[in-house]
C-alpha cells in the first residue's frame, strides 16, 4: 500500500520578446504563464503567429493562456473531485482529454470574437496596409483569423501528468535518472515546411495531440518542460536542446526561483540574439521533492 506524501512543486514561466522583433520594434508575440493548486501545478505556452496577417496573434496567445488556464483548472477540479476515475482507461483518458480541447478551442474562440466586437479588425492601421487576399481571409471567420496562435500545456499531479499540444512547440518530460524525453504521442507529421496547427483553424479541437503518463511508473517524472518552437531552433541537434533543458530542470532545484528565474532569461535573451532571433517562451512545473513515501 501507497502512502503518498503533499504535492509540492515549483513553477515559473517567461516569455522574451526576440531579437529581430526588438530590432523590428515588435510587439512580443508569445504568452505564457503558470499556477499553482493543493494537488497540481499547471503551465501554458502559447506563440502567437509571426505572419503579416497575423496582426493580433500576440492578444492571441494572451487570450488563450487566459481560457486554458480556466478550462484546465475547472477540468481538474472534476477529475479531483472524482478521484481521477476518468483516467481509469485509455477509453476514459482519450475522451476525457479530447473533450477538454474542444473546450478550450471554444472558449478561445469566444473570446477572440469578444475582443473583435470591442475593438474591430477593420480599425486596426495593421490591418489597412494588409493585401487584398490577407484582408478577406481574416474577414471570412469573424477576424479570427487574425489573432493565430498555438497552444502548449502541462498539467503535473500527484497520481499523473498530461500534455496538450496544438503546434510546432516543444513539451520534455524529464524523468528522475535525468533522462529527458519528448513523447512520441505528441509528435505531428502536419508540421512541416514551416505550416503549423493553430486555434484560429475551424478545425482546431481535433487537430490536438496529447500524452498522459502515470506518476507510478518505472522512470518517474519530476518535471514538464514547455517551450515555443524558437528554442529549439536555436539549437543544432536534439541531443543539445535536450541538454539545455535538463539543465533548466537542475536549475530550479539547485537554486532559488529568483535566480533560476533570471539565469534562465539571460540564457533565453542570448539565445534568441545568437541563434533563431524568435519570441522565446518558457514554462516549468517541476517537483520540489519525492510524491511518494517509501513503504515501511
Amino acid at each position: 500500500m501507497r502512502n503518498w506524501l503533499p504535492f509540492t512543486s515549483t513553477c515559473d514561466s517567461i516569455s522574451i520578446c526576440g531579437y529581430s522583433h526588438e530590432l523590428n520594434g515588435k510587439e512580443c508575440q508569445d504568452a505564457s504563464c503558470f499556477w499553482k493548486e493543493k494537488n497540481y501545478s499547471g503551465i501554458i505556452v502559447c506563440d502567437g503567429h509571426g505572419g503579416e496577417k497575423y496582426i493580433r496573434s500576440a492578444t492571441g496567445a494572451k487570450l488563450a493562456c487566459e481560457v486554458g488556464r480556466s478550462a484546465l483548472s475547472d477540468f481538474m477540479a472534476e477529475a479531483l473531485r472524482k478521484k481521477s476515475r476518468i483516467f481509469q482507461t485509455k477509453h476514459s483518458i482519450d475522451d476525457n482529454l479530447n473533450r477538454l480541447q474542444r473546450t478550450i478551442t471554444m472558449l478561445w474562440r469566444e473570446a477572440v470574437i469578444a475582443d473583435v466586437k470591442e475593438h474591430p479588425v477593420g480599425d486596426d492601421e495593421r490591418f489597412s496596409v494588409l493585401s487584398d487576399a490577407e484582408r478577406t481571409s481574416i474577414c471570412a471567420d469573424s477576424g479570427v483569423k487574425a489573432y493565430g496562435t498555438t497552444f502548449l500545456a502541462g498539467v503535473m499531479s500527484k497520481e499523473f501528468l498530461f500534455i496538450l499540444k496544438l503546434g510546432d512547440g516543444n513539451a520534455c518530460v524529464v524523468l528522475d535518472n535525468g533522462s529527458v524525453i519528448l513523447p512520441d504521442e505528441l509528435s505531428d507529421p502536419q508540421l512541416q515546411f514551416n505550416f503549423t496547427t493553430s486555434l484560429c483553424s475551424s478545425d482546431a479541437d481535433i487537430r490536438f495531440r496529447n500524452y498522459f503518463m502515470r506518476m507510478d511508473e518505472s522512470s518517474r517524472p519530476v518535471a514538464i518542460i514547455l517551450s515555443s518552437d524558437g528554442v529549439i531552433n536555436c539549437y543544432h541537434s536534439e541531443d543539445a536542446f535536450k541538454s539545455f533543458i535538463k539543465n533548466i530542470s537542475d536549475a530550479y532545484v539547485q537554486e532559488s526561483v529568483s535566480d533560476a528565474h533570471s539565469e534562465l532569461e539571460d540564457a533565453l535573451n542570448t539565445l534568441s540574439k545568437k541563434g533563431s532571433g524568435d519570441d522565446l517562451s518558457i514554462a516549468i512545473v517541476r517537483l520540489n521533492g519525492p510524491v511518494e513515501a517509501k513503504e515501511a
